[in-house]
């Protein structure tokens, strides 16, 4: 199911840009509310997926900081969200996702910020077809198709070259 980019305005897709201050999770909401705020999107008792970056277990910003990812995700949790689950698999060289997840403090920052882990070695996963042009169909996580959740990327915004 498709759905709409409600950060749009005049029809081009909103970025803000803050100077990220000591208090992350104070810079991470300024530059959502910048945007339109999570409001727009996460209301009282939604479900929320979180899919971070952690393909290999190299640190930030190679991989999603796990300090970001733990703030953004206690503000997921002030907008209403009833329950965050984060999910991940990383680049088969790194297998298992779980090692990763511990070297990088991302097992444990998940578990101070309340979010549900859902490892995705040997979780069932499923084709897809999609509207691609180089690609008609894709293996994707069954987790990540809930019709019933809210979706969120934490990309990391780097090149492989210099990051």
């Amino acid at each position: 199911m498709k759905k709409e980019n409600v950060y749009k305005k005049g029809g081009k897709t909103l970025v803000s840009k803050v100077k990220a201050s000591p208090n992350l999770k104070k810079s991470i909401k300024k530059a959502v509310d910048l945007i339109g705020g999570l409001e727009k999107v996460v209301s009282s008792g939604d479900k929320v997926i979180v899919k971070p970056n952690f393909n290999s277990d190299d640190p930030f910003p190679a991989s999603s900081d796990p300090e970001f990812v733990k703030a953004a995700v206690s503000l997921l949790y002030e907008a209403g969200a009833s329950q965050v689950v984060i999910i991940e698999s990383s680049g088969m060289p790194w297998l298992p996702t779980r090692n990763v997840l511990d070297k990088t403090g991302m097992l444990r920052a998940a578990e101070e910020c309340g979010a549900e882990l859902r490892i995705l070695d040997d979780r069932e996963w499923v084709d897809v077809e999609i509207e691609g042009k180089r690609w008609k169909k894709v293996s994707i996580a069954k987790d990540a198709l809930e019709e019933d959740a809210k979706f969120v990327w934490f990309p990391c915004m780097k090149t492989h070259r210099y990051a």
